[in-house]
């Protein structure tokens, strides 16, 4: 593994953490809040791996005074820098990773941990794809409320997790242990069927 920078919005550094690969190249944008050894990005990046996947973290900090208008134009403009540094096979985002992967077109297989649905640009992404794609939503998220999910294309796949937030936890740590099990095997058959 190797820690590079690329430069992005502005052209403000974002640095990511490479993990060399012999069967292409994946690209994990976290959330705001979110970094990538958080459980579901390290689960996601292990489940790459487990493919052959190069895997190409994205540790970012969202500017702490930044609203949510101009969040979006940092993200899409570090999503950019990332994905021509590194030619994306597969992309995944968690939350505000989601917009990442929105923004950079839907013709790559993506797996969406968490869209923010608030978002009109995610929810446009997520409905437009045309490559095989895996959503994985609670449906106690306040960032993807039901009354937001779009109509998904035949090719995408949704993992709905009844009770479980925006982190994809429940009422107790035993089950949301489950419910991470349950994203882990999805996201494992999703990658065997997509590639």
């Amino acid at each position: 593994m190797e820690q590079l920078t690329v430069h992005g919005h502005e052209g403000r550094p974002v640095r990511c953490v490479v993990d060399e690969g012999a069967r292409g190249t994946a690209i994990v944008f976290p959330g705001a809040f979110y970094v990538p050894q958080a459980p579901l990005l390290w689960f996601a990046h292990e489940c790459l791996a487990e493919r052959g996947l190069g895997v190409v973290e994205v540790w970012w900090e969202l500017p702490a005074d930044i609203g949510d208008e101009e969040a979006v134009e940092w993200v899409h403009g570090h999503a950019r820098a990332v994905a021509e540094r590194w030619p994306p096979d597969v992309l995944v985002g968690k939350s505000l990773g989601t917009e990442a992967v929105a923004s950079l077109g839907a013709d790559v297989p993506s797996i969406w941990l968490t869209p923010t649905l608030v978002r009109e640009s995610t929810r446009r992404g997520l409905a437009g794809i045309t490559a095989p794609a895996l959503a994985v939503i609670g449906t106690n998220d306040p960032l993807a409320p039901r009354e937001l999910w779009p109509e998904l294309p035949s090719q995408a796949e949704l993992l709905e997790l009844e009770g479980a937030d925006h982190g994809l936890r429940v009422d107790d740590p035993a089950g949301t242990a489950a419910v991470l099990a349950r994203v882990v095997d999805a996201m494992r058959a999703f990658l065997e069927r997509a590639l």
